[in-house]
């Protein structure tokens, strides 16, 4: 059960990394347009979540939520 809990805390971390990069790469590549960091962002954030999905997924579920992650520690 180690390993599935790990796997969750590694993908959740992942993902609130990628989403904050992926809004600065926005923002810096955009040059003040709105609409282009937007788009950035969203390939930016769909691509990893594709990513860590694949990874994480067969290991523990992909829920990426911490509080269901402990929820299902807790259960056991």
């Amino acid at each position: 059960m180690h390993i599935k809990a790990f796997a969750e805390f590694l993908a959740t971390a992942l993902l609130l990394i990628s989403i904050v990069g992926s809004g600065i790469m926005g923002e810096t590549l955009s040059q003040g347009n709105d609409a282009i960091a937007l788009l950035a962002n969203v390939i930016a954030t769909g691509c990893i979540l594709y990513c860590i999905i694949t990874i994480v997924g067969p290991v523990s579920g992909a829920h990426f939520n911490p509080f269901v992650s402990f929820a299902f520690v807790l259960r056991g």
